[in-house]
């Protein structure tokens, strides 16, 4: 029996990636898959790429998230969220993270485990950003090839397991570090996906909420000097982000 945890949209929340990954250890995960989304807005930056580099039996792919702070060094600031993404990119600069690392990472994997064919993405194989996974029509989308009887991907931030039609499983496993809130989610909550495949091919799915302290993340983005921190502080208490709000993000520009 192999045990396959899978996380994504980490969003740089260290203390809920921490979470999840005492979890992983504790059910006894044998891979790992990541499906991107590692950094930003959250404070956390190197700790986490060396968390993941260290795991095992470990496959990364790359997030939209992961673009922007690629290209945030070259951003040429014309509106609220070039300069968000611009000041979010130059704290990673200073914190030396690896972006080499980032530039590397596929945007698609696909592998076997016990004989079943996997696919990863964030969004689609050929794209990590768009809205098209919010229409359940494009889902067959995520599969490269007939032989592939596993599809995982995230960038929804809606945690869930679809069996389609011809039987083959789509599985978003949810957000690490930034869930959307509602009367259902709460913050403080991290998700995560655990598949166990045994000997004959059989994949079982656990959608996993592991609690985190909101407070222990608060304290260290504030002690990160985090830019936008306000904004940062209170995606973790209602879950709602200002990425594409420019008179919010003017307005704490200086924060």
């Amino acid at each position: 029996m192999e045990k396959i945890a899978v996380l994504s949209d980490i969003h740089g929340n260290l203390t809920a990636f921490n979470a999840v990954l005492d979890d992983a250890e504790q059910v006894g995960a044998t891979h790992y898959l990541v499906l991107g989304d590692l950094l930003m807005p959250g404070p956390g930056s190197g700790e986490i790429l060396d968390k993941i580099k260290n795991l095992p039996n470990v496959r990364v792919v790359r997030g939209n998230w992961d673009d922007c702070l690629l290209n945030s060094r070259y951003q040429e600031v014309k509106t609220p969220q070039d300069r968000y993404l611009a000041r979010l990119g130059k704290y990673h600069v200073d914190k030396s993270t690896d972006f080499d690392y980032l530039g590397e990472l596929p945007l698609a994997q696909r592998f076997q485990i016990k004989g079943v064919a996997f696919s990863i993405c964030h969004n689609l194989p050929h794209k990590n950003f768009g809205g098209e996974l919010f229409d359940d029509s494009h889902l067959v989308a995520l599969f490269p090839d007939s032989q592939v009887q596993v599809a995982l991907h995230e960038h929804t931030h809606y945690q869930r397991s679809v069996t389609l039609n011809n039987g083959r499983l789509v599985i978003n496993p949810g957000s690490v570090g930034h869930r959307f809130l509602d009367e259902h989610r709460q913050s403080g909550m991290a998700n995560y996906a655990v598949l166990s495949v045994d000997n004959f091919g059989g994949v079982a799915v656990q959608l996993k909420e592991v609690d985190y302290d909101v407070q222990t993340e608060k304290e260290f983005a504030t002690a990160s000097g985090l830019p936008y921190l306000p904004l940062y502080l209170e995606l973790l208490e209602s879950g709602r982000t200002f990425t594409h709000d420019g008179a919010v993000l003017e307005k704490f520009a200086d924060n």
